[in-house]
């Protein structure tokens, strides 16, 4: 059991150095069109509700990470290595949880 444990640490600390070089590069893909109501409300020409429901792409509009943008947008700017940062303090967490 310990074994699996230390092991999953050390896939979280190699997870962050891997991904860690490409925070501070820009936007990729879809990146753009997905963040535009973040970027349109950050910018105060939306408001919160048109930000979070306001994306289209899916069948449900994602609607809970559009809401999880906004929360890393308020305090810490919409800039791509904000968008990055937050996204990765959100999943490496979330995958270390994964199996308790």
């Amino acid at each position: 059991m310990m074994q699996a444990k230390h092991l999953m640490i050390a896939s979280l600390i190699v997870t962050v150095i891997v991904y860690w070089a490409g925070l501070d590069g820009p936007f990729l893909l879809d990146d753009l069109a997905n963040l535009g109501p973040v970027q349109q409300w950050a910018h105060g020409r939306a408001s919160w509700h048109e930000a979070v429901f306001g994306n289209y792409s899916g069948a449900l509009g994602r609607p809970v990470s559009m809401a999880s943008f906004l929360l890393t947008a308020g305090p810490l700017g919409n800039d791509p290595f904000t968008f990055k940062l937050g996204n990765l303090l959100t999943h490496v967490p979330a995958a270390g949880s994964y199996g308790r």
